[in-house]
């Protein structure tokens, strides 16, 4: 099927394979100014794990000294165990990219998601399936994302420790 637009909100492109993932992740990173969230189980390494996100990443993060990118993972020991240049990079721009281990399931468990500047969305139905849909408008639909994720940080998540202890 690959992408479809929606005859309901033309803004919304349903999207069912790795390869449209990949480039509307890489697009969403590239369009976002100040803030990213990624919320995800282990940050997939097929779209998060490789040259042209890192670099894309590393580039938003230098952009505005306000820029700040936040990362939720659910399985942060699958992550550290089996190395990811973006932990790597979280580790070396502690105070642009912050990596936390999510202590708690959210509402919706098995969903994955990017949020660039609050409006950009590329929403996962199941992580590590690629069946889902971007909207590069979607600033609606991001808000209770927003919040949730938020409150999950501020409330249930623990900080990368190699990171703590380079703080120390």
């Amino acid at each position: 099927m690959s992408e479809t637009i929606t005859e309901t909100d033309p803004d919304l492109i349903l999207i069912d394979e790795l390869a449209d993932f990949t480039k509307h992740s890489l697009m969403i990173v590239e369009e976002s100014r100040r803030e990213l969230l990624i919320l995800s189980k282990t940050l997939d390494p097929a779209l998060y794990n490789n040259d042209d996100f890192y670099h894309r990443l590393l580039n938003m993060a230098r952009a505005d000294r306000e820029s700040h990118v936040k990362i939720m993972v659910k399985d942060f020991h699958s992550l550290e165990a089996h190395g990811h240049q973006i932990l790597d990079l979280s580790r070396r721009l502690p105070s642009k990219i912050e990596i936390r281990h999510l202590k708690v399931r959210p509402s919706q468990d098995e969903i994955a998601f990017i949020i660039g500047d609050h409006k950009h969305l590329l929403f996962m139905h199941e992580d590590g399936v690629y069946n889902g849909a971007v909207n590069y408008d979607a600033e609606d639909e991001c808000n209770e994302l927003v919040r949730e994720f938020n409150q999950l940080w501020k409330k249930h998540c623990d900080r990368d420790p190699a990171v703590n202890s380079m703080l120390i």
